[in-house]
């Protein structure tokens, strides 16, 4: 099994198990449905991330992989949870069909901010895969990584 593999395995999976933990945390439950969710949620993140060097804005990331899960979270409730049994957003401003609404698009924004880093992080060092991470927003590096030790 080659690293690449193994890595984007690794962070498929702790996305889904980190997802329904911040559910828990938040909601007191949850549905093996969002697992699943949040681990496809994580390819398309990750290949954007890939895609994309470290010159790209940072922003420009974080906004184009939330909007891709909120895409993926819009045709899964569509197909599991038309019956609002899962999440219901129906009572929530600018809600599409009670699936998508934009505060939780907001929510998404967050977490792909953190998880663009730390996959990067994972991959840099848990990996030893490319250079160190760096990020920028308007032409500006925000922040580094640490190299390795």
């Amino acid at each position: 099994m080659s690293k690449k593999y193994a890595s984007y395995s690794m962070m498929c999976m702790s996305a889904g198990y980190i997802y329904v933990v911040i559910e828990l945390i938040y909601r007191q439950r949850s549905d093996v449905s969002m697992m699943l969710v949040a681990s496809i949620c994580a390819v398309p993140i990750i290949f954007i991330n890939n895609w994309f060097t470290f010159e790209i804005d940072y922003l420009v990331q974080i906004l184009s992989c939330s909007t891709i899960c909120t895409f993926i979270e819009l045709i899964a409730g569509l197909a599991v949870n038309a019956d609002h049994s899962i999440w219901d957003y129906s009572e929530i401003p600018f809600n599409y069909k009670g699936q998508i609404c934009l505060p939780f698009f907001l929510v998404w924004i967050v977490i792909c901010a953190i998880f663009i880093v730390v996959m990067d992080w994972v991959e840099y060092n848990v990996f030893d895969d490319g250079e160190v991470p760096y990020y920028k927003i308007f032409g500006r590096e925000i922040f580094r990584l640490r190299g390795r030790s």
